[in-house]
């Protein structure tokens, strides 16, 4: 499912850092469904259901192919501040001249609620890796050939490229606690003004990223396979650890508070849904019968998602539903499709690995 590339290692930081492959436009039909409010998420037993209070669908916000203009090219990550004020993130693939040879050229685009616009990107090749978007700015990371992982900064009117730490050669961005940008390598800088802020209690990054979320202070890592562990204020604590089965290529966790984690993966063969309360990680039903693999994602507050495969191979989608989770009908069910969702200022979009149209979950 992963690449092996930057994004791969920050998969599912906030502002969602993407697993993406290549693939046409897919045509999608909305899909009706029930959307409910989410109320505590406390628990793990399925809810027996409730009434709709909505009917929401799916519909294309960007067909990616009206945005490039090579023989290929993809989005790979998406991050926005609201619905009106939202930046993608990808490349364009070009033909060189006389051969048959193609290369990446970076592509960042802008949508202000009616309409996208290609912004020029200071560096003729390479792949948007992370991209971090907030009301003034955004940041950007793009993996260049020649000069390795270069930092771009959009001011307003044009992206820049700036300097990064000596000690982050290859640095990536998320959002940090109280929706600071953050850069990470060998350590962790926070975006303080004009400058980046070393953040040296948090020591060296070793092990999976650092987790964060735009509206927790909650600080959490893998630092050794199926053992998470949270930042207490001088120091990392461990938790318990997961069972022994649990697998997942970049182990997540999607952190509340110090009584409330979530992680999903795999044992191989069936997806797996855990919760932390604060003593001890409790394994909760979550995916439907057969599914094989589980991603957890939030788009807002305490509102969160599980996709994955089923036995066929095709994404499937659940929402929770105050203690337990209903089923809501993805935006592909393309076989071997793998669905990211992101959150864009109170909304939820989604993008996935076959179907390049970027989505929005809208409801009436």
């Amino acid at each position: 499912m992963c690449s092996g590339r930057t994004r791969c290692a920050v998969q599912d930081f906030l502002g969602q850092m993407e697993l993406t492959a290549r693939g046409r436009i897919h045509s999608l039909l909305g899909v009706g469904l029930a959307a409910v409010g989410l109320g505590s998420v406390l628990g793990g037993s399925n809810a027996a259901g409730a009434e709709s209070a909505a009917i929401c669908s799916w519909s294309p916000v960007l067909k990616p192919y009206s945005l490039i203009k090579g023989v290929n090219g993809d989005i790979w990550v998406v991050s926005g501040a609201s619905a009106t004020d939202v930046w993608v993130g990808g490349h364009d693939d070009v033909r060189l001249k006389d051969t048959r040879t193609t290369r990446a050229r970076p592509l960042l685009a802008h949508w202000d609620g009616r309409a996208w616009m290609v912004t020029p990107v200071p560096l003729h090749w390479g792949e948007v890796d992370t991209l971090v978007a907030s009301r003034r700015s955004a940041w950007a990371t793009v993996s260049n050939r020649e000069r390795g992982t270069v930092l771009l900064h959009w001011s307003g009117n044009r992206w820049r490229i700036m300097p990064t730490p000596a000690d982050v050669p290859s640095p990536w961005l998320v959002t940090g606690p109280r929706g600071r940008v953050w850069l990470i390598g060998k350590r962790v800088y926070e975006r303080d003004a004009n400058r980046w802020r070393p953040l040296p209690a948090l020591g060296p990054v070793v092990g999976q990223p650092l987790r964060t979320l735009r509206a927790s202070a909650e600080i959490w890592r893998v630092r050794l396979p199926r053992l998470p562990e949270r930042w207490g204020g001088r120091r990392w604590v461990s938790t318990a650890p997961l069972p022994r089965d649990f697998y997942q290529d970049v182990a997540d966790v999607l952190p509340f508070s110090a009584t409330e984690a979530w992680m999903a993966g795999s044992d191989g063969n069936h997806a797996l849904v855990f919760r932390w309360d604060g003593s001890r990680w409790r394994r909760v039903p979550g995916a439907p019968p057969g599914a094989i693999d589980a991603t957890i994602y939030t788009t807002g507050a305490h509102a969160l998602w599980l996709t994955g495969s089923d036995g066929a191979s095709r994404p499937y989608l659940m929402q929770r539903d105050g203690s337990g989770w209903k089923p809501v009908p993805p935006p592909t069910r393309e076989e071997a499709d793998d669905i990211t969702l992101h959150a864009v200022g109170g909304e939820t979009w989604a993008t996935s690995t076959l179907t390049d149209d970027v989505l929005r979950l809208s409801c009436e």
